[in-house]
């Protein structure tokens, strides 16, 4: 079966960055996504599993910005 060209509005190959506040230096996670998408990052998945909704929420929103 042959790959498809388009995975929703992304186009392979996709560079997947895993982020969480542990994993990122002083816990600037902002700054770390900003840093992955200028180097070519194409998709961004946040690891917080601690965080409460309303938080996660609010990294989430911080994070969008941040890849624009």
């Amino acid at each position: 079966m042959p790959l498809p060209t388009r995975i929703g509005r992304l186009r392979p190959p996709v560079l997947c960055f895993v982020v969480s506040r542990d994993s990122v230096k002083d816990g600037d996670i902002e700054e770390a996504v900003r840093q992955a998408v200028a180097g070519g990052v194409n998709l961004v998945q946040l690891r917080e599993p601690e965080a409460g909704a309303g938080e996660l929420l609010e990294l989430t929103r911080k994070l969008k910005t941040a890849t624009r």
